[in-house]
């Protein structure tokens, strides 16, 4: 759907976007991340065209962004919406109006008007708010009807730029799960730029994760949140874990594939070993629980644990004691 090929953007002498390559499949929700100034929003205004880009290519449904001529960009962003940070609402119009304004620029009829409105409003679940003004809604009310408005012109592409950044968590929650239960009922392609950590695990199947303008690292968010990548860790920090000397302290990684298994109490009774759990975390990652959990062992039950963890397709990490901050020799 979207396939970005060593594609590099300046302003001026700044660089902003270095040798970038990756690929969006059609209809997944895909996250860009990192810190601010790293080119997310900059790479996101070129997949649709309001940014040009200086060499390599972006090819988005096939067709290459950069060749079009202002006539075709204007045809082709009609099949992107686009939602801002900041609502974009216009005050001086009501729910109803700032929803049905694309269509009427691209002069629908209003019967086809009125019917979309009233479909999107119940989409986002609005239909009440029909005719109140911006200033009578809230920040996620606001938001619901930027997503109607977006999809008022059947995009195939649904591009997000910081769009839960303004929202509180549980607003922002509710935000997402409406983009994932879009993408699965429409079967759009949506793209996520957000620095918030918890959206990308709960809608996002892949992501890429931007340093100083350039791909650090790209894949699946599952992978990347559970090996705990270098770029993701330090884009997050890690938690200041403090190891006991006493013993061996190793990450246990819970997987989708393992996440319903009680391993650790197997563990303990197949082998006949004791150990403390040191800390741990699960988190949502779209539609299952993942994470790991930190175990001390005893130093004479470390090789069976760990071969017993190895038998079972268990991933684990060993942690050191110098450098509580990280996990080290991964074994799995």
């Amino acid at each position: 759907m979207i396939q970005v090929t060593n594609l590099y953007k300046s302003f001026g002498e700044l660089k902003v976007l270095e040798d970038i390559s990756l690929h969006i499949k059609k209809g997944e929700i895909y996250g860009l991340i990192g810190r601010s100034g790293v080119g997310k929003s900059t790479l996101l205004r070129c997949i649709n065209g309001l940014e040009s880009y200086d060499a390599g290519s972006m090819l988005v449904d096939g067709r290459e962004v950069k060749a079009m001529n202002q006539k075709e960009l204007l045809a082709f962003r009609k099949n992107i919406g686009f939602i801002f940070q900041q609502f974009s609402l216009l005050n001086r119009m009501d729910v109803y109006n700032n929803v049905a304004f694309p269509m009427r620029s691209w002069k629908y009829d209003k019967k086809t008007i009125d019917r979309k409105v009233k479909e999107l409003l119940e989409l986002v679940g609005l239909s009440d708010k029909i005719h109140a003004r911006p200033s009578e809604l809230s920040g996620g009310q606001k938001q619901r009807v930027a997503i109607a408005r977006a999809l008022s012109l059947d995009p195939a592409i649904l591009l997000c730029d910081e769009a839960t950044s303004s929202l509180d968590p549980k607003t922002a929650y509710s935000f997402t799960d409406l983009l994932d239960k879009i993408n699965k009922e429409m079967g759009i392609t949506i793209v996520v730029v957000t620095h918030q950590m918890a959206i990308l695990r709960r809608i996002c199947q892949n992501i890429t994760i931007l340093q100083e303008g350039k791909v650090a690292v790209t894949g699946s968010v599952e992978d990347i949140f559970l090996k705990q990548h270098p770029a993701l860790v330090e884009l997050i920090g890690q938690q200041n874990i403090d190891l006991s000397q006493d013993g061996i302290t190793i990450k246990v990684v819970i997987s989708k594939e393992n996440s319903q298994t009680p391993v650790l109490t197997q563990m303990v009774r197949d082998l006949n070993i004791d150990f403390v759990i040191s800390g741990g975390a699960m988190e949502k990652f779209r539609d299952h629980t993942m994470g790991s959990i930190l175990i001390n062992l005893r130093e004479q039950d470390l090789v069976k644990a760990t071969q017993y963890l190895d038998a079972k397709h268990i991933p684990w990490y060993r942690m050191s004691p110098q450098e509580p901050q990280t996990a080290e020799v991964s074994v799995c």
